[in-house]
């Protein structure tokens, strides 16, 4: 049988090119776009928010955001400057 791998526990190797999901309040939306381009920017990210799915009750919609990682740090402090945007509700 092969090995089972828990991707929780894989170790990444930096430089990664990543996707972060950002969900956030679809009534707060628009005013979060420009906010969360001005993070990735603040990182030497390209501004680029694609958009992802919508919930079924259309409270919440999801912010693509490409990214290449240099380090785990870095990981670490984007996801929170992404998650202290006003109306954003986690970060993926």
């Amino acid at each position: 049988m092969a090995k089972q791998i828990d991707p929780r526990k894989q170790e990444l190797r930096f430089p990664v090119d990543w996707e972060f999901r950002v969900i956030v309040e679809t009534a707060k939306a628009e005013a979060a776009r420009p906010a969360l381009a001005a993070v990735l920017e603040k990182y030497e990210q390209p501004p680029l928010l694609h958009n992802g799915l919508n919930s079924s009750s259309g409270r919440y919609q999801t912010f693509k955001a490409p990214a290449t990682l240099i380090s785990r740090e870095m990981m670490e402090a984007l996801a929170a400057d992404l998650a202290a945007v006003e109306g954003v509700k986690f970060v993926l």
